[in-house]
C-alpha cells in the first residue's frame, strides 16, 4: 500500500482593510508578481483550489467587492468608478507599481474600468487584460485537473 502525504494546508482566512472608508474583506496569499483577482457574483470562496495553485507563483491580493463577504457598503458607492478607485486606492496602499488584474463574471466590470482609469495616467501599472488571461489560463491549462477541481485524491 502506499500511502501519500498530504502538503500542511494553508491558512484560509481573510483580513481586513480600510481603503477610502470601506472595510473591505481581502485574502493575500502566496509570493511573486502579483495578481488581483475580482471575484463574480457568486462572492469570494476562501477554499477556491485554484487560489492555492496561482499563489505557487504568484501574489495573489483577492478582495470582495463592496457589499460582499465581510465588506461593508457605504451609501456613497454608487458606480463602477467608485469601485474602481477603492481598487486602485487598495493596490496603490499595497504598494503595487505593475499588477495583473483579473476579473470573474462581474468581476469583468470593475476590472474593465480600473485598468481604463490607469491606462489614464493614474498610477498604479495594469497588464493589459487579454495578456493578463492569456497567463492565468496557460497557468491553469498546464495543471493537472485533479488540482483545479478541488479533487481529493
Amino acid at each position: 500500500m502506499t500511502v501519500l502525504a498530504k502538503p500542511a494546508e494553508t491558512a484560509r482566512r481573510s483580513n481586513m482593510i480600510s481603503i477610502a472608508g470601506v472595510e473591505l474583506e481581502m485574502l493575500e496569499r502566496g509570493h511573486g508578481a502579483p495578481l488581483l483577482y475580482l471575484h463574480g457574483g457568486a462572492g469570494f470562496a476562501l477554499d477556491a483550489p485554484f487560489i492555492d495553485l496561482l499563489a505557487r507563483e504568484r501574489r495573489i491580493i483577492a478582495p470582495s467587492h463592496p457589499g460582499f463577504g465581510r465588506s461593508s457598503l457605504p451609501d456613497w458607492l454608487d458606480s463602477v468608478d467608485d469601485i474602481a478607485h477603492i481598487y486602485l486606492e487598495l493596490m496603490d496602499r499595497l504598494g503595487l507599481k505593475r499588477t495583473d488584474v483579473v476579473g470573474l463574471s462581474i468581476g469583468g466590470i470593475p476590472q474593465a474600468r480600473t485598468e481604463t482609469i490607469a491606462e489614464a495616467g493614474h498610477l498604479p501599472q495594469v497588464e493589459q487584460p487579454a495578456a493578463t488571461a492569456a497567463k492565468v489560463l496557460h497557468f491553469l491549462q498546464s495543471t493537472p485537473a485533479a488540482e483545479t477541481s478541488g479533487a481529493k485524491s
